[in-house]
């Protein structure tokens, strides 16, 4: 593989919004599904907390000079190299890269030297 895919993930904090209200209206529907002896209230609470909770996995913060490489099982979908806060797939295993410079050469500085007795 040679290519290299930019991907361009959503913004994070709609995602953010929406999976935290998503916990706390799970843990109202257990509660208050108990209250009510509601077994469908229940059962949509228990399926809708750990749901929630898997969707925040898929947040991530990209810092300045930094890019997320995204796999999927293994498999490469893509890069994602502008800083940010982001959502992307939860399954994603995602892998800091940086991008700073690492072989920046200055040049070689020369200083004068003056030889006299002392050294």
């Amino acid at each position: 593989m040679a290519d290299e895919r930019i991907y361009h993930p959503m913004s994070g904090w709609f995602p953010l919004t929406v999976c935290l209200a998503g916990m706390l209206a799970a843990g109202f529907m257990f509660v208050f599904g108990a209250v009510l002896e509601s077994g469908l209230l229940i059962l949509l609470g228990i399926l809708a907390g750990p749901a929630c909770l898997v969707g925040l996995f898929g947040c991530m913060a990209i810092a300045p000079n930094q890019a997320r490489v995204l796999l999927l099982f293994g498999e490469y979908k893509g890069s994602v190299m502008q800083s940010g806060f982001f959502w992307v797939n939860p399954f994603y295993s995602k892998k800091k890269i940086s991008l700073r410079i690492r072989n920046f050469e200055t040049g070689s500085v020369s200083t004068p030297e003056q030889k006299d007795q002392a050294g």
